[in-house]
């Protein structure tokens, strides 16, 4: 097999490797326009993979753009990979839905070291933060009630001390007041 015929297998081994990895990629030039995205990374953005070569940022996911300049601008100045980090917005894909994302920004540099794009690896977690939201509710609610269930028990203990009725009754007014709420 000659070296041409072993080079070419091996970019269409790496181009079909880089579309069916479950992580959003894509390259994006200094200039912050696409130059290479994979099917996922477009699913996310909500856009074919083709409409968004050569395309700016601000034109697939302009509510990005300040963030992308500025992960674009700290890879420039440090040439140092950034990340990972959470990202979260609205796409195409699903407008008017907050999506969350985990992000790794890399430099992409030319034969002289100068950084000429970044590689963005993008994993999307929404399920993730709505189940951790989900969770805190529940907690935030089970503490909620421990603390309601606490103060009654504590105003029921009284009755069973030789306190007066008014004390119960104060007490009584007081887990209204702090702990249920009313």
């Amino acid at each position: 097999m000659s070296a041409d015929l072993t080079e070419t297998a091996a970019d269409q081994g790496a181009d079909a490797d880089y579309d069916a990895v479950p992580v959003g990629l894509c390259v994006i030039s200094r200039d912050l326009k696409f130059l290479r995205v994979n099917e996922t990374m477009a699913q996310f953005n909500g856009y074919p993979v083709d409409d968004h070569m050569g395309r700016s940022v601000s034109d697939v996911i302009p509510e990005f753009v300040p963030a992308a300049r500025q992960l674009m601008e700290q890879i420039v100045h440090t040439g140092e990979p950034v990340g990972p980090f959470e990202v979260s917005g609205e796409t195409s894909a699903a407008p008017g839905e907050e999506r969350f994302w985990m992000e790794f920004w890399s430099p992409v540099t030319n034969e002289h070291g100068e950084v000429v794009a970044a590689n963005v690896a993008a994993v999307e977690i929404t399920e993730r933060k709505r189940l951790e939201r989900e969770k805190d509710l529940a907690l935030a609610e089970t503490r909620r009630r421990l603390a309601q269930q606490t103060a009654i028990a504590e105003t029921g203990q009284l009755a069973f001390q030789d306190v007066d009725f008014q004390t119960i009754l104060d007490k009584a007014r007081e887990v209204q007041a702090d702990v249920i709420g009313l």
